[in-house]
C-alpha cells in the first residue's frame, strides 16, 4: 500500500508542479497520467469522476485529486492526492513572490507570461474537444453541443447566474433516470407477464 502512495504522490505532485493556468487546464494532464499512462481508471469511470467535480463546490482540480485518490487508495489516498496537487504550486507561488515585486517589468518576464496564455488556452480547449469526443455518437455530441451553446447563451446574453445551471443540471439529471429506470422497469414487468401468460397458455394447450 505504501507502493501505491508513494506513486499517487509523485503523480500529482507532478500534475500540479506542471499545471499553469485555472483547473481546467489541469484535466488534461490528470487524464493522461490516470488512465492512458497509469491505467489506474477506465475514460468512461474519469468522466463520471469530472461530471461529480464540476458539481461540487471547489476547484475543479482539487475535486478530481480526491476522487481519484479515494478511488484508488481510500481515504488516505484522498489526502495524498489533495496535498500533493497542492504542494507543488504553493512552493512555486512562494518563490515567485519572493522576486515578482522586483521582476514584474521585466520585459523577460512580461514575454514569457504572454507566451503562457495561448499554451492555457489550447489546454481548455483541448478539454472541451476531448468531451465532445467522448460523446462517441453524433446524437450525443449534437446533443452536449446544444446544451453548452444553450448555457452560454443564457449566461452571457440573459446574464442568468450559472449557479441556476449548476443546482439544476444534477436535479434533471437524477429525475431524468429515475423516470428512465420506472419505464423500463415497468417495460420489463409487462414483458414477464405477457411470457408467463403465453408459457401458460402453452401448457393448456399440451
Amino acid at each position: 500500500m505504501f507502493k501505491k502512495y508513494l506513486e499517487l504522490f509523485i503523480s500529482f505532485f507532478k500534475i500540479g508542479a506542471f499545471t499553469i493556468g485555472s483547473g481546467y487546464a489541469m484535466i488534461p494532464l490528470i487524464e493522461v497520467e490516470v488512465v492512458n499512462k497509469k491505467k489506474w481508471i477506465e475514460e468512461e469511470e474519469f468522466v463520471d469522476m469530472l461530471s461529480l467535480a464540476q458539481s461540487c463546490p471547489g476547484a475543479i482540480s482539487l475535486n478530481i485529486a480526491v476522487f481519484v485518490g479515494f478511488r484508488l487508495a481510500g481515504f488516505f489516498g484522498g489526502l495524498i492526492t489533495i496535498v500533493s496537487v497542492i504542494l507543488a504550486p504553493v512552493l512555486v507561488v512562494l518563490f515567485i513572490s519572493m522576486f515578482l515585486i522586483e521582476t514584474k517589468d521585466n520585459p523577460v518576464v512580461i514575454k514569457v507570461l504572454k507566451g503562457l496564455k495561448p499554451a492555457i488556452c489550447s489546454l481548455m480547449i483541448y478539454t472541451l474537444f476531448s468531451f465532445i469526443k467522448k460523446a462517441k455518437t453524433i446524437s450525443k455530441m449534437f446533443k452536449y453541443v446544444i446544451i453548452a451553446a444553450a448555457v452560454t447563451f443564457c449566461v452571457i446574453k440573459l446574464s442568468i447566474t450559472p449557479i441556476l445551471f449548476i443546482i439544476a443540471a444534477p436535479i434533471v439529471s437524477i429525475s431524468f433516470f429515475m423516470i428512465r429506470e420506472r419505464i423500463e422497469a415497468k417495460k420489463g414487468k409487462k414483458a414477464n407477464i405477457d411470457g408467463d401468460k403465453d408459457d401458460d397458455d402453452g401448457e393448456f394447450l399440451e
